[in-house]
């Protein structure tokens, strides 16, 4: 009996277009996980919002080998009404805030850790959010106050993409003056 043979077979090609097919369909999950998330990290945040710049600096962006796939803000466009302020009631310390600047800003300059596999990225680039998310005593309600939405929205991304490796991170400026937890 002769032995059968496949002719024109070529299992590298194959190979090769089984994984392209796979990386285009996470990016497409993980592009679409994004947008979803940022839109219940900015509800969360939406009864804290008072000028919009705020919710004007949400962006994500999605990499895969240390290459951008796709970006994204909350918003189509900028929607503030006015302009805000970090330290509005600290004479000393008055420094601008225009969210979308900082959003666009934040998208130029950041770079990926991963260049293996993909990268998600949320962020809340106007500053005066980390004395939220981390806690502050603050002036005008005369008690100490904390709301940790990025944190919860952490450890959902984290049990949700389990095992992929997930970190946060919540930048305050040094010159803070945040309550120890």
């Amino acid at each position: 009996m002769k032995q059968s043979k496949i002719i024109g077979f070529n299992a590298a090609k194959m190979a090769e277009q089984m994984m392209a097919k796979a990386v285009a369909e996470q990016n497409r999950r993980l592009i679409a996980y994004a947008k979803e998330q940022m839109v219940k990290i900015a509800e969360g945040m939406m009864g804290f919002q008072d000028t919009g710049n705020l919710l004007d600096s949400l962006c994500w962006a999605v990499y895969y080998k240390g290459e951008i796939l796709k970006f994204g803000f909350f918003r189509d466009g900028a929607e503030a009404i006015e302009e805000s302020w970090l330290h509005a009631l600290s004479k000393s310390i008055r420094q601008s805030v225009d969210g979308r600047e900082m959003a666009n800003s934040f998208l130029a300059s950041y770079r990926p850790h991963e260049t293996n596999g993909w990268e998600v990225v949320w962020a809340v680039n106007a500053p005066y959010w980390g004395y939220w998310e981390k806690g502050h005593e603050n002036v005008l309600l005369g008690s100490y106050v904390k709301f940790s939405i990025m944190a919860h929205r952490y450890d959902v991304i984290r049990k949700q993409l389990k095992p992929a490796k997930v970190s946060f991170y919540t930048h305050v400026p040094k010159y803070s003056k945040t309550k120890a937890v």
